[in-house]
């Protein structure tokens, strides 16, 4: 049911992953939550996967899920946001991407739909996506 996306090599999510390590050793935090907007939402979703310890949570905004064995996010909080009239990206993705991960065992994964016909990030939409993750990571 995943969608291969262009841009995105293999070695690229290590460098994302190191980046990441990176950042937290220069800014030293308990939680780590990723967010992807349109492509970005691919490779959010392929980081987390890949490295599950790293995130507590991912938001995928305006994306899907890409085509990749998908066992490491069934340890992390994940949110798909999309608006249903989206003309870029097919808001089936984020549906089919969501449905895929529950019937992998995924108990924190949910799917925000806006009623907006664009492919535009919206920032209250991202909150409430990282609230409902912190939510589920702190209990």
């Amino acid at each position: 049911v995943g969608t291969r996306f262009p841009g995105l090599e293999p070695g690229d999510i290590i460098l994302l992953r190191d980046f990441v390590l990176e950042m937290t050793r220069t800014f030293p935090t308990g939680r780590i939550y990723i967010y992807g907007h349109s492509q970005g939402a691919f490779a959010a979703l392929a980081l987390a996967n890949q490295f599950p310890r790293l995130f507590n949570g991912v938001v995928a905004d305006s994306g899907g899920l890409p085509e990749m064995p998908i066992g490491g996010l069934r340890a992390v909080a994940s949110v798909f946001i999309h608006a249903a009239g989206d003309p870029v990206i097919p808001y089936r993705l984020s549906v089919e991407g969501r449905d895929v991960l529950r019937q992998d065992g995924s108990t924190t994964t949910a799917l925000l739909r806006t009623d907006a016909a664009d492919h535009t990030p919206r920032a209250a939409n991202v909150q409430q996506a990282l609230l409902w993750c912190t939510g589920i990571t702190t209990e």
